[in-house]
């Protein structure tokens, strides 16, 4: 659960200090009725692929993961807004993340497309962005 530690507070740490709670964070799903006027944006986050690199003699200990984040706003322009915000902070990221076992990542890069759409289950607009990430297992 470190890696995903790490990356919730590095974008919670970039969105707002001291970090704040109201824009998310959440694994997989918000939670029901999170987004209102008063509470406009949040985001929610999860690993679609995640597969050890091997080599002739066996695996090598980094990780190759597909990270998808979904940012849900109460209005079309608070989605792409928060999506803005969240994208400068995970591409490119190479380094420490803040997690407690600072897990060290070598690459993380944008897919290079987003996703928009409507989630009926939140009723909020969706802008989900796909990152490929490289990072040392611990």
């Amino acid at each position: 659960m470190a890696i995903e530690q790490g990356i919730s507070l590095l974008v919670r740490n970039a969105l707002s200090n001291p970090p704040d709670d109201a824009f998310g964070g959440f694994f997989a799903q918000l939670p029901k009725d999170w987004i209102s006027a008063d509470r406009p944006r949040a985001w929610t986050y999860r690993f679609i692929t995640s597969n050890p690199m091997y080599v002739l003699a066996g695996a090598n200990g980094m990780v190759e993961a597909e990270l998808q984040i979904d940012c849900h706003g109460f209005t079309p322009e608070d989605a792409i807004a928060l999506a803005a915000a969240i994208d400068p902070v995970l591409s490119g990221f190479h380094g420490l993340l803040p997690d407690d076992d600072q897990t060290k990542v070598q690459g993380m890069f944008n897919q290079g497309s987003s996703t928009d759409g409507y989630s009926d289950v939140n009723r909020t607009f969706v802008r989900t962005l796909e990152y490929q990430i490289h990072y040392a297992a611990s």
